[in-house]
């Protein structure tokens, strides 16, 4: 598998652990923006600038994933996707 595939598989996991737990997330964390990795919250932050911040600093290069706890469904754009993938 690429490195662009396997950041991409990273990204969707962690996409489909929010849709799955999104009740409990915004219950937990209100309506704060998540790290999200290997189907774990590793932060909370109160702006998805603050959070893709933290997500550099903890994994580097490696994908993650930095979106919003809220109970709308989201649809993660090319440029997020690509900045939580470290691509951008």
């Amino acid at each position: 598998m690429s490195d662009t595939a396997a950041a991409i598989a990273v990204v969707r996991s962690a996409e489909q652990y929010l849709e799955k737990h999104r009740e409990q997330l915004v219950r937990e964390y209100g309506d704060k923006c998540l790290v999200v990795r290997d189907e774990e919250v590793h932060g909370a932050y109160p702006s998805l600038d603050e959070a893709v911040r933290a997500g550099y600093a903890k994994f580097g290069d490696e994908p993650f994933l930095a979106m919003a706890a809220t109970e709308e469904e989201q649809t993660i754009s090319p440029p997020a996707s690509m900045l939580a993938m470290g691509l951008g």
